[in-house]
């Protein structure tokens, strides 16, 4: 197969092993670990990795008539060539032309190594500490993202990978910058605040209280406001952060708007999803078997109904909040120069008034 390849063997060359687990608000694993073959030839400070790997994918036929999830066993390998800076072991990885067990021909090796510590000098062998920083030429550079743990634990023949992931993300609808976000906008009738806020901690308590609403309910999965005398509620039935997928409901002034969003590659597409009833939300894509006969499989499942969704949430919005004074509010809002939200209203505004 031409370009599917396993997230673990690519965790040596990227380091996102992390984005190959469950990260979602169900409870996910924080913890991965592969042991994965690992040749190493000191004497040219080379080393090849080499991966099995089952790949499931949602296959279907030219005419897309019916769909199954189908196995696919192959191997493929991965090219490194490293060195020592003092303590430090920088792994680079390759390209490579050809290769056999006695052959390993090594073209294109990246100039920027990937930094580890906590083993002995000249010695590949022993376990080893990602520091988060990269070294090209000399020149040292940390990355801005947490990646979390990675540790290489390598011995002759195989090295284990094991990634400790500190992003794991949980829903808290209550207590969300979502829900902030959301009285910003029943205020002010600007833009949706992002799915993702749900995940990310907020305030919207005091947020309420600048606004003059009051939040007479909140849980992770709901939330009750008052807008003047009309009351909001918010209920989010289902979220995931990765594969990407929610469903919520937004009612108010006898009005219920629902958004339904899912975004999925084929490699999170499972049984439940690989039918015939959802054709209508797939993309796809072929590739060649160990055969090279040529299959089409589902590359993507997405379903976004986010633009109705807006426009039902207007129409509830324009009914409950009250007019609001351009010139008034932007007043208002220069004198707090900590508010972000009042600063993106100001620039909506002009935006507008032009």
């Amino acid at each position: 197969m031409n370009h599917l390849k396993p997230c673990i063997a690519l965790a040596m060359a990227t380091l996102v092993l992390n984005a190959c687990g469950d990260d979602s608000s169900t409870g996910p694993s924080n913890v991965e670990t592969e042991k994965i073959n690992f040749q190493i030839n000191e004497a040219e400070q080379k080393a090849i990795l080499t991966y099995n790997y089952n790949e499931k994918l949602c296959q279907t036929d030219e005419n897309r008539k019916s769909f199954q999830m189908k196995s696919f066993n192959y191997t493929g390998y991965e090219a490194y060539r490293y060195d020592f800076a003092s303590d430090t072991l920088l792994i680079y990885n390759c390209d490579y032309s050809e290769y056999s067990a006695d052959d390993l021909r090594f073209t294109n090796c990246s100039s920027t190594g990937l930094a580890f510590i906590g083993g002995k000098l000249g010695n590949p062998y022993g376990n080893w500490k990602y520091t988060g920083c990269d070294i090209s030429r000399g020149e040292r550079k940390c990355n801005s993202e947490d990646y979390g743990v990675i540790t290489l634990d390598i011995s002759k023949g195989n090295v284990k990978v094991t990634t400790i992931n500190n992003n794991i993300k949980s829903a808290n609808l209550g207590e969300s910058e979502y829900l902030e976000d959301l009285l910003f906008y029943f205020k002010y009738g600007t833009a949706l605040p992002s799915l993702n806020d749900i995940f990310e901690p907020g305030n919207p308590e005091q947020t309420a209280q600048e606004y003059g609403f009051t939040i007479s309910k909140k849980s992770a999965n709901s939330a009750t406001f008052k807008v003047g005398n009309s009351e909001i509620s918010v209920n989010l039935k289902k979220i995931q952060y990765s594969p990407d997928m929610a469903n919520l409901t937004i009612s108010g002034n006898h009005k219920t708007c629902e958004l339904n969003y899912a975004h999925y590659d084929y490699d999170d597409i499972t049984s439940d999803i690989c039918k015939v009833s959802n054709a209508e939300f797939f993309s796809y894509d072929s590739d060649y078997d160990e055969n090279e006969n040529r299959f089409f499989y589902v590359d993507e499942y997405k379903i976004n109904n986010t633009s109705d969704f807006r426009d039902c949430l207007d129409e509830i919005q324009e009914a409950v909040s009250e007019p609001i004074e351009v010139i008034h509010y932007s007043k208002a809002a220069s004198k707090n120069t900590d508010d972000k939200r009042a600063k993106s209203f100001i620039k909506k505004m002009k935006k507008f008034n032009r």
